[in-house]
């Protein structure tokens, strides 16, 4: 039997708290035999799959949970990559589903041990907004269906997610910070505070004609960024290439944008957006859909006074803390646990 302290070197998801990006360690996570089919298998629809054994701290992980986690995981990754085979992600992705669950099922023990009781009724509100985050019931089931899950298992693992979260509610409760520390940050950081506005904005979806989509189409469209560079030079692709895809532009006024190096973030589209000789844009994927960003004539506001950002200054200074305290005690947890993987012969 293999025992070994589980360092996370992954995302915990939004399923604990929205606002938290978690990244720990680096140590690589178990890994085993794309050939070991025979023993230990388990089966979605007609695909099999080979699940470990785990325990955590001398408790068995229930497989149930473990499957769950892991059609879960499938299912959001097939809504961008709808033709890859379950039983090849499954060996591809089960330790990274591990490394994602057990930091969470730690942190909601800890919940337990400190009696934190557990609010029915903000769980079900918790629950109802994921839910709605899918499109609703009828949808979220449809997508259930093709990956052989049922609600009942969802709900499981939103529970198990929500006592995470109540814990980590818990943990940020005495972090604060001082008036004194909010101005001396605003004070070292002010050009951080002049925004970047943007005067016009074009989201243009491409929907390819073939069925699937070409696997190079991002890349074409990021390669044919470089004719475009304008809304009048999307236009006119758009025109000479009607024949490959159908086209729908929006263009949107006076954009509010995050400069980062090398581009920019825009709330909503977590890509940054790439800089090319004072244009920007990006190329995301959705299924047949392809969309393409492009920013164009930007100009810069001037830095916002103290009082103007105040409120913004200290949510950034206290949700680092926050941040810093979450992913050391993930780290403490994650050490000190005891944790087995066992995957068969």
């Amino acid at each position: 039997m293999l025992l070994r302290n589980l360092i996370v070197r992954t995302l915990l998801t939004t399923l604990i708290i929205p606002s938290v990006a978690l990244l720990l360690g680096s140590q690589p996570a178990q890994s085993y035999d794309a050939d070991q089919t025979l023993s230990g298998t388990r089966q979605v629809g007609d695909t099999k799959f080979v699940l470990p054994t785990v325990t955590l701290n001398g408790e068995p992980v229930s497989e149930v949970l473990v499957t769950a986690s892991l059609k879960f995981r499938y299912m959001q990754s097939s809504i961008f990559h709808a033709d890859q085979d379950f039983a090849a992600f499954a060996r591809e992705k089960m330790d990274q589903t591990l490394d994602t669950l057990i930091p969470r099922l730690l942190l909601g023990r800890e919940g337990l041990k400190l009696g934190i009781p557990f609010d029915e009724e903000r769980f079900e509100a918790f629950f109802s907004q994921r839910i709605e985050d899918f499109g609703g019931r009828k949808s979220l089931e449809r997508m259930f269906t093709s990956v052989g899950l049922s609600m009942d298992e969802y709900r499981n693992l939103a529970r198990h997610s929500f006592e995470a979260r109540l814990y980590v509610e818990n943990l940020y409760e005495n972090v604060d910070v001082s008036e004194e520390e909010t101005r001396d940050y605003y004070l070292a950081n002010r050009e951080k505070y002049g925004r970047l506005e943007v005067r016009t904005v074009s989201l243009t979806r491409f929907i390819y004609n073939e069925d699937p989509a070409p696997s190079a189409a991002v890349g074409e469209l990021k390669s044919s960024v470089g004719e475009i560079r304008s809304i009048e030079g999307l236009q006119q692709f758009t025109r000479d290439h009607r024949k490959k895809f159908s086209v729908k532009t929006n263009t949107m006024e006076k954009i509010v944008f995050t400069e980062k190096k090398g581009g920019l973030v825009w709330p909503g589209v977590s890509t940054l957006l790439e800089e090319r000789s004072g244009y920007y844009f990006t190329v995301y994927q959705n299924r047949k859909e392809h969309y393409l960003l492009l920013v164009e004539k930007i100009q810069p506001e001037d830095i916002k006074p103290y009082e103007d950002v105040r409120t913004r200054v200290f949510e950034k200074i206290r949700v680092d803390r926050r941040n810093e305290l979450l992913r050391e005690k993930v780290r403490q947890l994650t050490d000190a646990a005891d944790v087995s993987i066992v995957y068969p012969p």
